[in-house]
């Protein structure tokens, strides 16, 4: 599309001459035109074989892979993604101390692995005083995360009465937004005052750029940034023999 763009200027230029001259004149110009068309047809056939065959990859300038890394404890599940501008090819995976050869893998590709140790330990204190619930919830993950997003959700509607930080509850009030920010704490302490009937739950999601654990993947001229996110879901449903204040 590039090459016919390029040279249709030329070609209309010169078809545009042809029809101007008379039927003598325009056939001794076509002596001139037909091999100026021939010209441009070899022009265009070759560089339509070099655009196709052109890779915009090598050693100097590596392909770039997307690995993101999620492991879910509330599914069980855990799943790495990759993702490329191109077909990746053959491709190998490191991780749990065992190699693993993804061979001929086209622009993405989805790698289901056994769920790692605990990346994720979350303590529940509960209290209580006369209608409310408090709750001191300590949130201990591996290593050091880029970021932790905390969300209440419930079916019923939520009623917040404390929070230690700042949160926004959604229209609906089924669902709390508490607002960490980025490198937070570690480990994390989070005081909560809910209704003592509250059913909530807590979602938890937490982002690393630097894993706590290694993987490694290795192939042809490739660079790869990694995303490791580790989700769970933790029951703050007040027990029926939780003491009063």
């Amino acid at each position: 599309m590039l090459v016919s763009l390029l040279l249709t200027p030329y070609v209309l230029l010169i078809v545009s001459q042809n029809y101007h001259r008379h039927h003598y004149e325009r056939t001794r110009a076509n002596y001139f035109i037909i091999p100026f068309m021939s010209a441009m047809l070899l022009l265009s056939v070759g560089l339509f074989i070099r655009i196709r065959r052109y890779d915009p990859y090598g050693p100097d300038r590596p392909q770039p892979v997307e690995v993101t890394e999620v492991v879910d404890y509330g599914t069980a599940s855990r799943r790495i993604s990759l993702e490329s501008t191109r077909p990746m090819g053959d491709l190998r995976l490191e991780l749990d101390g065992r190699d693993l050869l993804l061979t001929d893998l086209p622009r993405t590709a989805e790698v289901r692995a056994a769920l790692p140790p605990d990346l994720l330990e979350v303590n529940v204190e509960r209290d209580s005083f006369l209608d409310r619930q408090l709750l001191d919830i300590r949130i201990r993950p591996e290593g050091q995360p880029e970021s932790i997003s905390l969300t209440l959700e419930s079916a019923d509607p939520i009623t917040v009465y404390g929070c230690s930080y700042p949160y926004t509850v959604s229209a609906d009030r089924r669902t709390a937004l508490i607002h960490i920010g980025r490198n937070p704490p570690v480990p994390l302490d989070l005081d909560l005052t809910l209704t003592r009937d509250s059913s909530a739950a807590l979602r938890l999601e937490v982002a690393y750029e630097t894993s706590p654990y290694p993987l490694d993947l290795t192939g042809t001229d490739i660079s790869w940034d990694r995303t490791l996110i580790v989700r769970q879901r933790q029951d703050l449903t007040v027990d029926d023999d939780t003491d009063g204040g």
